[in-house]
């Protein structure tokens, strides 16, 4: 049988070869938790990516319904009886107390658009008067509210987009457009 050592380290050769087995033993061990710290990183990345992916579409959610309650007030307002106004608006959208809650828990005021559903989310649109009136007034003297749209997205995700809208007031001209040809 070879010897691994020269004969004057003759009886060392087992505890040599016993510290090299221990040392291969903690550089698997270091490998073995450098690969589970891999891991772990790389699981907990996916997951916030996840969650930075589900928050994005449930904010696009809420803009899209944002735009869409937008839309319909303003196919509202033409056909109401003032369109210099949004009183009629507000005032069809109060509840039964009679004020406007706009997004709160337990509210009476009726949608402007009641859950629509998009994709793999649903939006709701509630209006409001402006701050500067009063949230709750359903009484519009400056041509200006508020939109909420309330999104909600899968795994529970949820939005609040809020908007305010103007009226814009048509200015006269000073005198009839003419073109020279």
């Amino acid at each position: 049988m070879p010897t691994l050592l020269p004969d004057m380290f003759t009886g060392r050769s087992e505890a040599v070869a016993g510290s090299v087995l221990i040392h291969a033993l903690l550089v698997m061990a270091v490998l073995t938790l450098l690969g589970i710290t891999a891991i772990t990183t790389t699981s907990i990345d996916l997951h916030i990516s996840g969650n930075y992916r589900l928050g994005w579409e449930v904010f696009y959610l809420g803009e899209a319904g944002a735009e869409h309650g937008r839309e319909a007030l303003r196919v509202l307002n033409a056909g109401s009886t003032n369109p210099q106004s949004f009183t009629d608006e507000l005032t069809a959208l109060t509840g039964s107390n009679g004020l406007l809650d706009g997004y709160e828990e337990g509210t009476d005021d009726v949608p402007l658009l009641g859950p629509t559903p998009l994709g793999a989310g649903t939006y709701t649109v509630y209006l409001t008067n402006d701050l500067l009136e009063g949230a709750s007034n359903p009484i519009d003297n400056n041509g200006k509210v508020t939109l909420t749209a309330v999104a909600s997205g899968p795994q529970g995700s949820q939005a609040v987009v809020e908007s305010t809208v103007a009226l814009f007031p048509f200015f006269p001209l000073p005198a009839a457009i003419t073109l020279l040809g």
